[in-house]
């Protein structure tokens, strides 16, 4: 019975990571597929008895935006400290999406996921793979400041949240704001605003 569940549990994780692959990307993969191969994807969670991930529902566009996501130290409020190595796990234990929310709380909204990650020193980075809506909504609103949601033994990272306080300071997601460009070399100001000179 235990090697039937175990076998199981391995079928759908692997049809995860397949699904992750054909979505948002998983560890710098992301394979365009066709309408018929992402239904097809949705019917093998349905045949397992599990809901397909939503964006195998529809075509869906991704960004991807490189992020810091935490950094090791004491987080005396929370009774937690945190090490080199406690990162270096959280990395190494890095298999599938891990879901971006909105203030650690679930929503219909669905932003995106963190589909990689990567240690530098003390440092959590990783890329968010926002879909195309979420991205706009965050350019237009701000919002950058990042916080995990992590398992209590420190294993794991649950979630990521767009947070307006992140408990990291620096935990962002990068260029996110609009790149504007100032090549007005012959503009005539008075002129476009029918300023009497």
């Amino acid at each position: 019975m235990i090697a039937i569940h175990t076998q199981a549990r391995e079928t759908l994780l692997d049809l995860l990571r397949r699904a992750a692959i054909a979505g948002p990307g998983l560890n710098n993969l992301r394979h365009e597929v066709s309408d018929s191969e992402r239904i097809s994807l949705a019917a093998e969670f349905r045949t397992l008895g599990e809901e397909p991930p939503s964006y195998l529902l529809q075509p869906t566009q991704w960004i991807d935006r490189q992020a810091k996501l935490f950094e090791a130290g004491d987080y005396p409020d929370k009774h937690l400290s945190v090490t080199d190595s406690d990162i270096a796990r959280l990395v190494q234990n890095f298999d599938l999406p891990i879901p971006v929310l909105i203030e650690h709380s679930d929503s219909p909204l669905e932003l995106g996921f963190v589909t990689e990650l990567r240690q530098q020193g003390k440092e959590l980075y990783g890329t968010i793979t926002l879909t195309q809506q979420a991205d706009s909504l965050m350019i237009k609103s701000g919002a950058s400041s990042l916080s995990m949601g992590l398992e209590s033994d420190l294993s794991r990272i649950r979630e990521v949240s767009v947070v307006r306080n992140p408990r990291v300071p620096s935990a962002q997601i990068f260029h996110l704001s609009p790149v504007f460009s100032a090549q007005f070399t012959d503009f005539d100001y008075a002129a476009a605003c029918d300023v009497d000179k």
